[in-house]
């Protein structure tokens, strides 16, 4: 599926995390908060604040998509074991 297999544990990868930020970003008041990290001002530091802007926005897209995944996964899942039982039936009659 979309899962690094290198790891013990299943680690969702950074291609399916790309894409389930592109489906949050459906929701518009997610892109406010998006948005006011993009638009701070830069300061002098270790890293550019620019940089550092992506940064933090990369780690709040990350936990949006993963947000989302446990949120909609679950429930897709359920949906389609109702249809598979469903079919199952239907071709056991």
């Amino acid at each position: 599926m979309n899962f690094a297999t290198e790891f013990d544990e299943p680690v969702l990868t950074d291609e399916y995390l790309d894409s389930l930020i592109e489906k949050w970003r459906q929701f518009p008041n997610e892109k406010k908060q998006e948005q006011s990290i993009e638009k701070k001002e830069q300061r002098p530091g270790l890293f550019s604040q620019s940089e550092s802007q992506r940064m933090q926005l990369r780690q709040i897209q990350k936990e949006k998509a993963i947000k989302y995944y446990l949120e909609t996964v679950p429930n897709d899942l359920q949906r389609l074991s109702t249809q598979v039982e469903q079919i199952k039936t239907y071709f056991q009659n």
